[in-house]
């Protein structure tokens, strides 16, 4: 089993979210389990974070504060 802390946002919107949680998890899946799900909490959190989708910058921002 897997965990990891989702970051804390001030929530705009969760529309498309779980789109994007998915979206990261797919994307970090090669590199193991631990990083996509850290990438999918952060491409998740922020796309909430956002009244958009979040870009590659909006994720790597809160990647790296995780």
């Amino acid at each position: 089993i897997y965990r990891v802390a989702a970051p804390q946002v001030d929530v705009v919107s969760t529309v498309g979210a779980g789109d994007s949680f998915l979206a990261g998890f797919l994307a970090g899946e090669e590199r193991g389990a631990q990083f996509a799900l850290s990438l999918a909490a952060a491409a998740g959190s922020a796309t909430a974070a956002c009244e958009r989708i979040a870009d590659a910058a909006d994720v790597m921002e809160i990647f790296a504060r995780m």
